[in-house]
């Protein structure tokens, strides 16, 4: 009560600056910006400090090094070329972009910017790459399906390079080319279609003479595809004739070859 005449006593200015005090009071307080502005998609970040720049380069290499079926471990970022930054300002950040051909080899530089500054991103680490691997041994020309094969993490070897990308797409009636253990990586020359005639397999040989035309059975010594020569051995003979194939699993042995 006592409150309620002191009030009534004032003057109607002094009472309406009592009103406007408490209605400020009342308003929430504006929100903090957020330190980090960046996603691994952004290419742009605000100025928080050099850790979280750091990090913000990594989701975004990472995810860039992940569309190559690549992934960085251990990375360490030193930042160079970047004085004088101040909490609040918005960089640029690098966008990654993979060498062609190439393999990939770290370190890598990447280019920051604030502003009209130019600063640099200097990442290093180890490398892994996501591989297709043989679940189980597996002989020459055997079919081999996406089934038959996992996906593994290893280590990029630079020496060697052409494996067989992920994630799987095998054709119908892909075989292997050449016997692999399980554990195996598969490159792209291991994999292919059956030939028409498979090393070490079964073939008809055919030999025609003018209007004599003889068959017998024998082995194929080497691949080869419809209309190309290849060696075989006919279960007759010890011996070796050239041949050309015609067919699959099929040869014909040309006048004057047989020996």
């Amino acid at each position: 009560m006592r409150t309620l005449r002191f009030l009534l006593a004032l003057p109607a200015s002094a009472r309406l600056c009592l009103a406007l005090t408490a209605s400020l009071a009342a308003l929430p307080a504006a929100a903090e910006p957020a330190p980090l502005q960046a996603s691994a998609a952004s290419p742009t970040f605000r100025y928080s400090g050099d850790a979280a720049l750091s990090s913000a380069i990594l989701a975004r290499l990472a995810e860039a090094l992940a569309r190559q079926g690549l992934h960085l471990q251990d990375p360490q970022v030193r930042l160079s070329g970047l004085d004088g930054l101040r909490d609040g300002m918005v960089l640029e950040l690098p966008a990654w972009q993979p060498p062609g051909r190439e393999p990939v080899r770290l370190p890598l530089r990447l280019t920051v910017l604030a502003g009209t500054q130019r600063g640099q991103a200097t990442v290093t680490g180890r490398l892994k790459q996501d591989l297709l691997v043989l679940r189980r041994a597996m002989a020459r020309g055997a079919a081999v399906r996406c089934a038959d094969l996992s996906l593994e993490q290893r280590p990029v070897d630079l020496g060697r390079q052409g494996w067989l990308p992920a994630p799987c797409a095998l054709a119908e009636g892909t075989v292997l080319r050449r016997p692999l253990g399980a554990g195996d990586a598969l490159r792209a020359a291991d994999v292919g279609a059956r030939p028409a005639v498979a090393e070490m397999e079964r073939v008809s040989i055919r030999v025609q003479a003018g209007a004599v035309v003889l068959e017998s059975a024998g082995i194929a010594l080497a691949d080869a595809e419809l209309g190309e020569p290849v060696r075989v051995r006919p279960h007759i003979s010890r011996q070796t004739v050239a041949a050309r194939v015609i067919g699959p699993q099929a040869v014909v042995v040309e006048p004057g070859a047989m020996p």
